[in-house]
């Protein structure tokens, strides 16, 4: 993925935040919102074309009981969703769905 230092965007007048910082970003914006907080794992991360927002792909387990939740058995599959964090505030602008 490269330097994780700040970087110019293609286009831009300012310094873009590292991919890290994104990723982060996107991470506690889906527990606030959602509340759960095991088993997040980064799948994708990709700065948009225009550099402006980063892409970030996250995946979550998901049970389809209680039972495997508590034990921490393995999950039943596997849910993602798709975050746009701007590039140069950290804001997360957007989460969806990421079917695979």
């Amino acid at each position: 993925m490269g330097k994780q230092a700040e970087t110019e965007a293609p286009g831009a007048s300012g310094k873009i935040i590292p991919a890290r910082e994104a990723v982060l970003a996107a991470t506690k914006y889906y527990v606030d919102v959602t509340g759960k907080t095991g088993g997040v794992s980064v799948e994708e991360v990709e700065l948009g074309a225009e550099g402006e927002f980063w892409m970030v792909t996250l995946g979550f387990p998901e049970y389809a009981g209680i039972a495997g939740m508590m034990t921490m058995q393995r999950p039943d599959y596997m849910s993602y969703k798709l975050f746009k964090v701007n590039a140069k505030t950290a804001e997360v602008v957007s989460m969806t769905i990421r079917k695979i």
